[in-house]
């Protein structure tokens, strides 16, 4: 098993993770697309909380 650290860079994500205590993020994958990175997490703990964050973004 592989345990990485990273930084969340992207504002959107940066912010509604500051906004929403106890959230957990679990990368799942990233595809490169023509002119972007989609990046696919799952988002577990307070879910409801960080989907609003998101809205206000």
């Amino acid at each position: 098993m592989i345990i990485v650290e990273y930084t969340i860079d992207h504002p959107i994500l940066r912010d509604t993770s500051e906004q929403v205590l106890n959230m957990e993020l679990t990368w799942e994958r990233s595809d490169p697309l023509e002119d972007r990175i989609r990046v696919l997490l799952w988002a577990d703990r307070n879910f409801d909380a960080f989907e609003d964050a998101l809205k206000t973004m």
